[in-house]
């Protein structure tokens, strides 16, 4: 059971993981699908400088706040409603802000970074930085910065009790190197006309050595 509040608050700048904002998904086999993503926010709250937007103007995420104070004060919020004053809180099994160095250390974009999870049933909104709706997929990827308005809610079930956070609209803000590891194919393509003599391997003279 939950308890759906209408405390909404925007986050800051965060970087994009995970993201599952287009279609549906669920994560366990008898789990009913949601719309979900992972938010990384700079544990230091400081951003990279070299930022542009979608359309090449330079961006300084600074000015979409640096932390998470306003998140902590909606939650605090949810929980008072809940159960009363900060005495009668119960002692919570999952955080709902993470520690991504502590957490997931095997994930080198996670280091120095707090994380939050939000997921709802209906899909949000998805918006560029000049607030023209995205309607392709590529555009919104793992490693991209956003910002997310979000709703918080309280949760009492079989898996403990503690804080969500409610997946409303989300701007895309500034690309950045994506997470997944993948090239851009103008970056494979710009300049490849041939096979690159300087690459060939040593000692395979005669095409036939090559068994594979």
């Amino acid at each position: 059971m939950s308890d759906k509040q209408d405390l909404r608050v925007v986050t800051p700048a965060f970087r994009v993981s995970f993201p599952n904002v287009f279609k549906p998904r669920a994560s366990f086999k008898d789990q009913d699908p949601t719309y979900n993503i992972q938010m990384l926010f700079p544990e230091n709250g400081e951003y990279p400088k070299d930022l542009k937007t979608s359309d090449g103007k330079p961006i300084n995420l600074t000015k979409f706040g640096t932390d998470l104070k306003p998140l902590k004060r909606a939650m605090a919020a949810a929980c008072k409603a809940k159960w009363g004053e900060k005495e009668n809180w119960p002692k919570f099994k999952h955080k709902a802000i993470r520690n991504g160095t502590e957490e997931k250390s095997e994930l080198d974009q996670y280091k120095g970074m707090l994380f939050i999870n939000a997921k709802s049933k209906f899909k949000p909104g998805v918006i560029d930085y000049d607030q023209r709706e995205i309607l392709d997929e590529s555009e919104f990827f793992a490693g991209a910065w956003a910002r997310a308005t979000l709703n918080v809610y309280t949760y009492d079930n079989s898996f403990g009790k503690g804080v969500q956070f409610g997946l409303q609209n989300i701007q895309l803000l500034a690309h950045d190197d994506s997470l997944a590891g993948k090239k851009n194919a103008k970056d494979d393509f710009d300049v490849i006309d041939g096979f690159d003599e300087d690459i060939e391997g040593e000692g395979f003279d005669d095409e036939e050595e090559l068994d594979f």
